[in-house]
């Protein structure tokens, strides 16, 4: 009896020194914890150094930095392939204490489409709402586009403005001169509004730009135009629209008036309320705005562009002069003329825009086809489209190589597609829409297998057939009601 005593006494003995231990550790893990946290200001209080901030982490991005990342030193988000940046959070901003203002990030984005072609050839102005990743089609909030000149707007742009925070509606074979209207997102509208005349500047814009022709003209004896807005009474259809470091930009398409159609190679870009330009003749205004400098070689419409690593655009193919081309150009978009804190990132744009010459042409010439970035890379994929103007619809798939400069071929698409879109959604690459003859037109989706080069029809499908649809990327986030 006595011994069970005594291996209790020992015991209980045993497990207060442990216990007394095992607070005392506690005790010295955290008054080291504590000098750890408190060290850095010891060291900045004592000897004069100065704090830096680490190179922040970009969800589903990567981060751009200066070298040395002092206090108020700015870091910037680029999105990967498939990814949209999350509003706000596109910038961050070193702090004194070593710490970031915010957490830089990209999200998946929702597909916003409008209006176009639909079943029979008949003109649309509705408004569809996608989750390609869920694969299902959200309640419209949105209604339908006002029309133009009592007509639905198709082969417009649909562009989601980062700045704004809303949907702008631009262009469009309507008749007239061009126009954009705006739902806004954030805070949520409840119809559509006039927003500007893309063609047209400000008032102060538009008296320098008429003083600067007429000097350009009498000085070098030239009918030539230096114009920045050389089509303020006409109308564009057919361009392409890219958001390249946060301003919404189109390019190309054609100009038209009652006379003519003509492709052009302009370049339009949101600031505020205004369209700021440049020609084919002008880029003096690239060096005095604060623009980014991504410009058209040729006149494009029915084209396809992409935007490379938040940094280049490549323009492929398309109706130039009036013939299909199968040209592909490559151009840089660093700014020119930044705002002075940034510099560290104009400097990585100029650096880092790569001179690329000449890239390969398309296999044949195509016009109305689709395009995107695969994930993971640069690689662009083409798809459709037409090889002249009566040729038939095509299903092909077409995937540029930058290591090679060459295109090769891949699977075709299960339905030959004209008037599509492709877009990359998180990674997974999905052809849209279109038409396959003037009265076919199509409301499925394929999904693209970067894996095997091929493709399968997804179940999910649009509420109508459309083809020259509008077609935005717009963050998740601002879209609570998906």
């Amino acid at each position: 009896m006595n011994l069970i005593i005594w291996i209790h006494w020992l015991l209980v003995t045993f497990n207060i020194c442990k216990a007394d231990e095992l607070q005392d550790l506690s005790q010295r893990v955290e008054t080291l914890e504590n000098f750890i946290t408190s060290f850095e200001d010891l060291l900045v209080r004592r000897y004069g150094l100065i704090r830096h901030c680490e190179v922040p982490n970009t969800e589903n991005g990567r981060s751009v930095c200066p070298k040395i990342i002092k206090t108020g030193s700015k870091c910037y988000g680029i999105c990967k392939p498939g990814f949209i940046m999350t509003p706000g959070q596109d910038t961050t901003v070193c702090q004194s204490d070593g710490r970031w203002s915010h957490q830089l990030q990209c999200e998946l984005p929702m597909i916003i489409l409008s209006g176009g072609n639909v079943k029979d050839g008949q003109s649309d102005s509705t408004v569809e709402i996608i989750d390609l990743q869920n694969m299902k089609q959200c309640k419209p909030f949105i209604s339908g586009m006002p029309l133009v000149n009592n007509t639905d707007r198709m082969l417009h742009n649909l562009m989601y403005d980062p700045v704004g925070k809303d949907i702008l509606a631009c262009y469009g074979l309507s008749g007239g001169e061009a126009t954009c209207h705006s739902w806004k997102l954030d805070p949520p509208a409840s119809t559509w509004t006039f927003h500007s005349y893309p063609h047209k500047g400000s008032d102060w814009d538009m008296a320098m730009d008429k003083i600067q022709s007429r000097v350009y003209s009498s000085t070098y004896d030239t009918k030539e135009s230096l114009s920045s807005h050389p089509h303020t009474e006409k109308g564009r259809y057919a361009a392409e629209s890219l958001t390249v470091d946060s301003k919404v930009m189109t390019f190309g398409g054609m100009i038209f008036d009652q006379e003519t159609h003509q492709s052009t190679s302009t370049t339009r870009v949101l600031s505020g309320k205004f369209w700021k330009g440049r020609s084919e003749n002008n880029l003096l205004n690239a060096y005095l705005m604060d623009l980014p400098y991504c410009t058209l070689s040729i006149p494009r419409a029915f084209f396809c562009a992409v935007q490379i690593d938040g940094r280049a655009v490549v323009f492929t193919g398309g109706f130039s002069n009036n013939q299909v081309i199968s040209n592909v150009s490559y151009s840089g978009c660093y700014r020119i003329s930044p705002p002075n804190d940034d510099k560290e990132f104009k400097l990585w744009k100029k650096e880092n825009s790569e001179s690329v010459e000449k890239m390969a042409d398309l296999p044949y010439p195509l016009s109305g086809h689709g395009c995107a970035v695969l994930p993971n890379n640069k690689e662009i994929i083409v798809t459709g489209g037409q090889r002249f103007e009566s040729d038939q619809t095509q299903s092909q798939t077409f995937v540029y190589s930058w290591a090679n400069n060459t295109w090769s071929k891949q699977w075709d698409m299960k339905k030959p597609r004209f008037g599509h879109q492709v877009v990359n959604i998180g990674g997974r690459i999905f052809a849209i829409g279109g038409k396959y003859n003037e009265i076919n037109f199509l409301d499925s989706i394929e999904e693209y297998n970067t894996s095997t080069g091929g493709w399968s029809e997804v179940p999910l499908k649009f509420n109508k057939p459309r083809a020259h649809f509008g077609l935005a990327l717009v963050p998740k986030s601002v879209m609570p009601e998906c």
